[in-house]
């Protein structure tokens, strides 16, 4: 019999990179649970605090990187007379970004503090 054991907490930079290529490692840490003394493999949406920030870090770091190549193709590849109104309108993006980093941030902590008064 296959014994798993569960996983409950994950890492600033553990297993995030894990979620690539049907990862059995990320597979066992979010793609079953037990349901007594049974392992139930789940397809479909996961809701559970863990699989939220995993996919929260994703989102976060995919746009933040997407930002970069945006930035970089702008300097490097666009003719001046164009520059400055589309820098303007990355800037705003970028704004936005970290507007939404922010929230995460702050989202986060109430959780933090949620289970630390719960302990």
């Amino acid at each position: 019999m296959l014994m798993l054991k569960p996983r409950l907490s994950i890492g600033p930079t553990g297993s995030y990179v894990l979620a690539k290529h049907a990862n059995p490692l990320l597979q066992t840490q979010h793609g079953c649970r037990m349901d007594g003394g049974n392992i139930v493999v789940v397809n479909g949406p996961d809701f559970s605090e863990a699989a939220v920030r995993v996919a929260w870090f994703a989102l976060e770091h995919g746009a933040g990187l997407a930002f970069v190549a945006l930035a970089s193709f702008i300097s490097n590849h666009v003719p001046h007379e164009k520059k400055t109104d589309l820098m303007k309108q990355t800037e705003a993006i970028g704004a936005g970004r970290k507007e939404l980093e922010t929230t995460r941030r702050k989202e986060q902590t109430l959780i933090q503090l949620k289970v630390a008064w719960l302990f």
